[in-house]
C-alpha cells in the first residue's frame, strides 16, 4: 500500500489513503507492534482520509490545499499593474504553516551548507500555476509581469509550466537567484515568451560573473529574441536586430564576404570622444606614462599583452600588402615581450594567464616599464586605422575603440630604431572621481596585442570599395522619432545633412527657432 500527502507535525505522521479500501486497513492496524513500538492510526477529524478523482490533491487534502494556495496568490496578485509575485516562496508564512517545504515530494534539498541551500519546488509550482489560470481573469490586464526573484533556484527546470500558462508574459524577474550558465535558462528560451519584453538577472552568477556585457547581453537576446530590457538597461539595436537566417532577409553584394578593405568606421556618438581619447593618449604613452595612468586608469582597470611573432602572408593581388616578411630579423623579433605577453594560445597555465592580466595603476605601471621608449606616428593618417562604437558595460554607456597601426621603438642593439605592428583594443567608461578633473572617460580595459612590422597597406581603401552599409530606413524612422516630421521631410533632412543623425537633430532645432 502506497500512502500520499505524506507531512511530519513533530513525531506525528499524517497522509492519505489512496482508496477507501486502502484507509479502512490502515485504521485496522492501529495497535499493531511496528519496530519496537506500538501504532496509534486514527482518522483525522473532518476528514474521509482517501484519494478522490482530482489529479494534484487528495480530500480533503485537495480542498484545503487549494484554499491554502488561492489565499496565498490573492495577496500576491495585483491586478491593476498585472504582477504576480512569487517571489521567496520559501520564506513566505503561509506557506511555511503548511509544511510544504518539509516534504520531501515537495522541496526536494540539493546542497545545503551552513551558509546557502538551493532547492527545487517541483510540486508546490504545478499546483501554483493551476490555481492561479483557473482564478486570475483572462479578460483585462491578466497577469502581464511575474516576480520569481530570492528564491535560490539554480535553473527554471522546475519552473517551466510558467511558459505554458502565461505564453504572454512581458516583464520576468529572476533577480537573486543562483543561475550560473546560459544552459540553465534552455527550458524557458527559444520562442516561449514571444512577447516578453523585459527580464532581470541581476545578482545572479550569470550576470554578476560576466567579463564581456555585450556578449551577455547576445545571448540572452538569443533565448528572447524580442526582449527590450535587460536588467534595467535598453538593449541596443546592435543587440536586438540581430537574427539569421530569417525569411526575408538575404545578402546583397556589398555585405558579401570577403569585403573589400574599407576606411575606419566610427558609430553614432562615439566619435568624439573616442578620436579625443587616442589623440591623447598615444603622445603621453610616447612621453610620460605616468602621468598616462594618472589620467585614464583606474584601481580596477585591467591591461594585456599578447605578442604574436606570426607575420601574416601578403596577398597575391596586393602585393606589399604585407611587408614583414622582407624585413630584417631586428624587426621580426620580439623576444623582449615574451615574458609579458599573455597570448591565450600559448600560456595556457592557469597562474601565467591571471599574473600576466594586470588590475589597477600600480600593476599597469610595472607592465608598461617593459616597454622602451616609443614614438607612435600619429601625425601620418595613412600609419593608422581606428574604429569605434558604442556598448554598455553594466548599467552605465560605454564606447569600444580598436586601432590597428605601428610605432617605433628606440633603444635597438647599435641605437637603431625598429618599428612594431600593434592592435589595441579600449573599453573606455565614463569618468570617476578618482581621475583628473575633466577627463572625458576612463579605461575600463586595454589590449595590446604585438607583431612584427607588417605595413599599412592592409587597410587602404580599395578601389570601389564604399563606406559601412547604412540602414536608411532606420535612421529616417529615429528621426521621425526625435522631430515628428513624416517620412518624406525627416528623408529630406537626412539626405540635406549626408546621412549624419546628430546634424539633423541640430538642423531641426535650429529650424524650430
Amino acid at each position: 500500500m502506497q500512502i500520499q500527502n505524506r507531512r511530519y507535525e513533530g513525531t506525528t505522521l499524517y497522509a492519505a489513503a489512496p482508496n477507501p479500501t486502502a484507509f479502512q486497513t490502515l485504521l485496522n492496524a492501529s495497535g499493531t507492534k511496528f519496530a519496537g513500538k506500538y501504532l496509534d492510526i486514527t482518522a483525522a477529524s473532518n476528514s474521509q482520509g482517501f484519494g478522490g478523482d482530482q489529479p494534484g490533491f487528495t480530500q480533503p487534502q485537495r480542498s484545503r490545499t487549494y484554499e491554502i494556495l488561492l489565499g496565498f496568490l490573492s495577496t500576491r496578485y495585483n491586478p491593476e499593474l498585472g504582477l504576480l509575485n512569487l517571489s521567496n516562496l520559501r520564506g513566505d508564512e503561509t506557506l511555511k504553516a503548511t509544511g510544504f517545504f518539509n516534504q520531501p515530494s515537495t522541496a526536494r534539498k540539493v546542497r545545503s551548507s551552513p551558509s546557502c541551500q538551493y532547492f527545487y519546488l517541483p510540486k508546490i509550482f504545478p499546483a501554483l500555476m493551476k490555481v492561479a489560470s483557473e482564478n486570475i481573469p483572462g479578460e483585462g490586464i491578466g497577469v502581464i509581469s511575474i516576480s520569481l526573484a530570492d528564491n535560490n533556484m539554480r535553473d527554471v527546470r522546475d519552473v517551466s509550466e510558467l511558459a505554458s500558462y502565461f505564453p504572454k508574459l512581458q516583464n520576468l524577474s529572476l533577480q537573486n537567484n543562483q543561475i550560473t550558465r546560459w544552459s540553465d535558462l534552455d527550458a524557458w528560451g527559444h520562442g516561449n515568451f514571444p512577447q516578453l519584453q523585459e527580464l532581470l538577472l541581476l545578482d545572479n552568477p550569470i550576470q554578476r560573473n560576466t567579463r564581456d556585457p555585450e556578449h551577455y547581453q547576445r545571448q540572452i537576446a538569443r533565448l528572447f529574441p524580442n526582449l527590450l530590457r535587460l536588467d534595467g538597461v535598453q538593449l541596443g539595436s546592435g543587440v536586438t536586430k540581430i537574427k539569421f537566417g530569417v525569411e526575408g532577409t538575404r545578402a546583397t553584394p556589398s555585405n558579401e564576404l570577403p569585403g573589400r578593405i574599407r576606411q575606419g568606421f566610427w558609430g553614432e556618438g562615439s566619435s568624439e570622444i573616442g578620436v579625443s581619447f587616442l589623440g591623447i593618449f598615444f603622445p603621453l604613452f610616447d612621453t610620460n606614462r605616468q602621468a598616462l595612468l594618472h589620467q585614464f586608469y583606474t584601481p580596477t582597470s585591467l591591461f594585456s599583452l599578447s605578442v604574436d611573432t606570426y607575420t601574416p602572408h601578403q596577398r597575391p593581388d596586393r602585393r606589399g600588402a604585407f611587408s614583414g616578411a622582407n624585413q630584417p630579423n631586428l624587426q621580426t623579433s620580439l623576444h623582449g615581450y615574451i615574458q609579458q605577453s599573455r597570448n591565450l594560445l600559448r600560456a595556457r597555465a592557469e597562474h601565467q594567464r591571471v599574473t600576466k592580466l594586470h588590475q589597477g595603476r600600480d600593476q599597469i605601471a610595472q607592465a608598461f616599464q617593459y616597454f622602451p621608449q616609443t614614438k607612435h606616428p600619429i601625425e601620418e593618417s595613412a600609419a593608422f586605422v581606428a574604429d569605434g562604437f558604442q556598448v554598455q558595460i553594466g548599467t552605465a554607456a560605454g564606447i569600444m575603440v580598436a586601432v590597428h597601426g605601428e610605432f617605433i621603438e628606440y633603444g635597438g642593439p647599435g641605437g637603431q630604431e625598429l618599428r612594431r605592428s600593434f592592435d589595441r583594443t579600449f573599453l573606455l567608461g565614463p569618468p570617476v572621481p578618482a581621475t583628473i578633473p575633466g577627463s572625458q572617460c576612463v579605461v575600463v580595459s586595454d589590449l595590446l596585442v604585438l607583431r612584427p612590422y607588417s605595413g599599412r597597406e592592409a587597410w587602404v581603401p580599395e578601389e570601389g570599395a564604399v563606406g559601412p552599409a547604412v540602414d536608411a530606413q532606420g535612421l529616417i524612422a529615429e528621426v521621425r522619432r526625435r522631430t515628428k516630421l513624416n517620412e518624406h521631410f525627416a528623408g529630406l533632412l537626412l539626405q540635406e545633412c549626408n546621412g549624419d543623425l546628430e546634424a539633423a537633430g541640430r538642423r531641426f532645432e535650429e529650424a524650430r527657432v
